[in-house]
Formats: structure tokens, sequence, C-alpha cells
């Protein structure tokens, strides 16, 4: 009788602890599940003149290349990382980026896209993939068309 109920005390722990990893996977799949939805989507504001994400996730980075010339800018988050905003004004870009440009840092009032031309904005952060804008200048280099394709 004594081992009869030592058997089933021990089955008891084996079923409890089995439990335990059953109910610590089953509250770990919805945080996966919910982080794989975190996404770098993005839009350009032709009013505004401004790229804004699609979420409320910040945006740390952005590489903006020129389809018609040689010219690359990298827009980098230097702030606090609470304190990232969710849009990048092309008109007048915030203190806390630094930009880049064709690797030589730049100031930001510096910024100015090129007359008549395409470019290709990418954005990729986090563990999402990259998402990529295009977009168009007018005579002035002003954006006049965007187009994401994704």
């Amino acid at each position: 009788m004594v081992e009869y109920i030592r058997r089933q005390a021990k089955k008891a722990k084996e079923n409890a602890r089995k439990n335990r990893r059953v109910n610590c996977i089953v509250l770990l799949l919805p945080i996966l599940f919910i982080s794989c939805f975190q996404s770098n989507k993005m839009y350009f504001d032709i009013a505004s003149q401004t790229v804004r994400s699609s979420s409320s996730k910040g945006i740390l980075r952005l590489t903006i290349e020129n389809d018609s010339i040689p010219e690359t800018f990298l827009i980098s988050w230097r702030g606090s990382y609470d304190s990232m905003p969710d849009f990048i004004d092309f008109n007048s870009i915030n203190e806390a980026y630094q930009v880049d440009k064709g690797g030589e840092m730049i100031d930001n009032s510096k910024f100015k896209l090129m007359p008549f031309s395409k470019y290709t904005i990418e954005r990729m952060q986090g563990d999402a993939g990259a998402y990529y804008l295009y977009i168009w200048t007018d005579g002035k280099g002003k954006v006049v068309k965007a187009n994401d394709r994704n």
C-alpha cells in the first residue's frame, strides 16, 4: 500500500511539472504571436512632406536613396527611445535625429531632396522585415507622389 501511494505521489509531481510547462508555453505563445505583427510599414503624407509610421512604433532609422544619381541619406534617431517620434518631417527634421549624406554628417536643416528625382526609402528596425517606400519629387525637390509597392 505504501508503495502504491509513493507511485501516485511521483505521478502527481510529474503531471504538475508537465502542466507548468504547458501553462508557460500557453502564456508565451500570444506574446510571440503579437510580436510577429510589429511592422515597419510607413507612408508618406504629401501635404505635410512627412514620412509616418503606420503603427505607433517610433522611427529609429531611414535610408533614403536617390534612384537617379548616387546620393544616399541615412537619418538615425540619437535621442531616448521613449521619446522616439513615429514621423519624420522632411521640412524640419527633429534635432534628435542625425542626418548623414553619403557617409558625412550634415546639419539637419541642410537636408534637401534633388528636383525631378525618384527615391527609395527603406525602414528596417527590430525583428520586422524591411519596408520600402518610393517617392518622386518636383522641380523644387518637394515630394509629389508616393507609392509603397510592398
